[in-house]
């Protein structure tokens, strides 16, 4: 019991940081007219912090959902889940809970079906150190602004989310991870903002 409310309070802690580093990274704005303006960004952003934090709790409470796997966002009230899940019936699970959380406008479902293996330590590991090696080159990588870009292996099969400034980048960043040890497939699911 004390362990799941030390990992309520990391990923919670997780989560807002999350949301601090990604706000820090934000264009800097012109200051309104009025401080009303300000004072509804603060609030929305606050609010996705929260939707985020209560998204990510139900999560880790629901014992049929393994949370490990799974990344979140939240933008004025919509939420975006990435990640990978065991079965349909688990996506469907996520998607109504992530639904009935307070303030949740919309969800955007990201999520794949992992292999049907079971996930063993070694493997884990693996896919851990697959992911540690790729990060390390997308930071490394000068035509890659990885800032914003998530990345999962399960099994060998590397997921990238996020967001990248140009279809350059979303293939170099696809390149770099399909040029990594123990990378069998890529799934390149970068959006390109504008």
């Amino acid at each position: 019991m004390k362990k799941i409310s030390i990992m309520k309070k990391l990923l919670l802690i997780s989560a807002l940081c999350s949301l601090n580093v990604y706000a820090a990274g934000q264009p800097a704005q012109t200051p309104p007219a009025e401080g009303k303006s300000v004072m509804r960004s603060v609030d929305n952003f606050m609010d996705d912090s929260a939707i985020t934090a209560k998204v990510k709790t139900a999560l880790i409470d629901d014992k049929e959902i393994n949370s490990t796997d799974l990344s979140l966002s939240t933008q004025r009230g919509v939420v975006t889940v990435e990640g990978f899940v065991t079965s349909r019936r688990q996506m469907e699970r996520v998607d109504h809970l992530v639904r009935s959380i307070t303030g949740v406008k919309q969800v955007i479902n990201h999520l794949h079906l992992k292999p049907a293996q079971q996930t063993n330590l070694k493997s884990y590991a693996s896919d851990t150190a697959t992911t540690s090696e790729i990060v390390a080159r997308l930071l490394a990588n000068k035509q890659v602004s990885s800032r914003h870009i998530s990345v999962t292996t399960t099994r060998g099969t590397v997921l990238l989310t996020g967001d990248v400034s140009n279809r350059q980048q979303k293939n170099k960043a696809a390149e770099i991870a399909r040029k990594v040890s123990g990378v069998r497939a890529v799934k390149n699911e970068l959006s390109i903002s504008n």
